[in-house]
């Protein structure tokens, strides 16, 4: 998965509610996430041509690639 692709994705609500679900520890700034936890993580991920087009798109345009598409 291309870095930019996954950071897009990571901030997806659907993937941020399976994140907070997981977080252990107690206090506010020192929460964490297992290995197995984050491996655990469903997202239906799209084929790397999709993602490289996205990229290809936001050069041209000279966006960051992590924005989302309008």
């Amino acid at each position: 998965m291309l870095p930019a692709y996954l950071d897009e994705v990571i901030k997806t609500p659907h993937l941020r509610q399976q994140i907070e679900a997981s977080l252990t520890g107690t206090s506010p700034t020192m929460k964490n996430i297992s290995k197995p936890a984050l491996l655990a993580l469903r997202q239906q991920a799209s084929q790397l041509r999709e993602q490289a087009r996205r990229q290809i798109e936001a050069a041209l345009l000279g966006q960051d690639c992590a924005a989302p598409a309008a």
